[in-house]
């Protein structure tokens, strides 16, 4: 090989470094956990089955699709990145518009339980200046979640909630509600 000009080298690992610290540049970080962040939110389809039952009736599949898989997978790597890269900072404001799209009547719904239960894990992993600033540039698709009486979108909503008083407080989620209405 060093005859055609190819010379390999091998630099030894630094001392007191593993292996997986040499292999996680943080210029990348923040891209990989953007792409985990948004797509357990796009990949789940608005899937019926005809009833037996009731023939002109269509009910939700019970099982877990090929997008709820995939969704759950990215969960669990989301959980990993952040654990290898704390640092990242995901851009959540795409959440504000798939949180509106409950008003339209093509939403799909697991998308959207998708966002919140993402929102609601979020809350304890990124600083709180962070997730103020992400929580006041979604408040629009937050309120039209609250107006929604799908039973599957309040119970997460409820879960973000809890999470979001438990973290900030009531006092400083009331200064955030002011500031965001004015």
């Amino acid at each position: 090989d060093e005859k055609a000009g190819i010379v390999q080298t091998v630099e030894p690992r630094a001392k007191g470094r593993g292996l997986i610290d040499q292999y996680r540049p943080a210029i990348h970080a923040d891209t990989v956990v953007y792409f985990l962040v948004r797509l357990p939110c796009q990949v789940h389809e608005n899937v019926q089955v005809q009833s037996n039952l009731l023939p002109n009736q269509n009910i939700p599949v019970p099982i877990a699709t090929a997008g709820e898989l995939l969704s759950r997978r990215c969960f669990a790597l989301l959980r990993r990145a952040l654990v290898i890269w704390p640092t990242a900072e995901p851009k959540l404001v795409w959440l504000d518009k798939l949180f509106q799209s409950l008003e339209t009547p093509q939403f799909v719904l697991g998308n959207v339980c998708a966002g919140i239960d993402l929102l609601t894990f979020l809350v304890s992993k990124l600083k709180k200046e962070q997730m103020l600033a992400a929580i006041k540039s979604m408040y629009r698709g937050l309120l039209c979640c609250c107006n929604s009486n799908l039973i599957r979108v309040v119970k997460p909503l409820n879960n973000l909630l809890n999470a979001l008083l438990k973290t900030f407080g009531l006092e400083e989620l009331d200064e955030l509600i002011i500031r965001v209405v004015r």
